[in-house]
């Protein structure tokens, strides 16, 4: 049975292996679990141990209260939207991604 918690795990643990540009073979490689367990874990349709999210974290090289980060809100699923879309890009582009909604900010105010 899902739930919007585990659903909310599974996306963080793709996000940021998708941040670490890790496919879902080499996480499970990285974390000694398995790439079908992952998969379900990701799509939010499976239990996981606090043991396992350590073992993520670890691979992924991040903390668990990373993963454990559930948006609360309308406003907090588009910021996470809005990192996910720039996460890969290089700092050039993120300061020109920041002066344009700057700029766009300034002419609505």
């Amino acid at each position: 049975m899902k739930n919007k918690y585990r659903e909310y795990l599974g996306k963080n643990i793709r996000y940021f292996r998708k941040l670490n540009n890790l496919s879902i073979e080499k996480l499970a490689e990285k974390s000694n679990l398995s790439t079908k367990y992952l998969s379900t874990v990701e799509l939010g349709q499976n239990n996981i141990s606090f043991d396992n999210i350590i073992s993520i974290c670890n691979a992924l090289e991040i903390e668990p209260y990373n993963l454990l980060e559930f948006p609360n809100n309308d406003k907090d699923k588009l910021k996470q939207k809005l990192i996910s879309i720039i996460s890969n890009d290089n700092i050039k582009m993120i300061k020109l991604y920041l002066k344009i909604i700057e700029d766009i900010k300034k002419n609505i105010s």
